[in-house]
């Protein structure tokens, strides 16, 4: 017997594999998303410095 059931019914290596490959697609297209970011920037003298920080959408209830 399979060790991935589902509802006492051996999975098929298909579907598992479509999952994996389905979520594999999802992380690499997140990595391409754009990201709203806030920079800073720090003047000293003749040198000029920069922060930035990734801006995280929170949507209120």
């Amino acid at each position: 017997m399979s060790k991935i059931t589902t509802n006492n019914n051996p999975v098929s290596t298909i579907i598992v594999l479509k999952r994996v490959l389905s979520k594999l697609r999802s992380r690499i297209q997140a990595l391409f998303e754009p990201e709203e970011v806030e920079v800073t920037f720090l003047e000293e003298g003749d040198t000029t410095s920069y922060t930035y920080r990734v801006i995280e959408h929170k949507r209120a209830a």
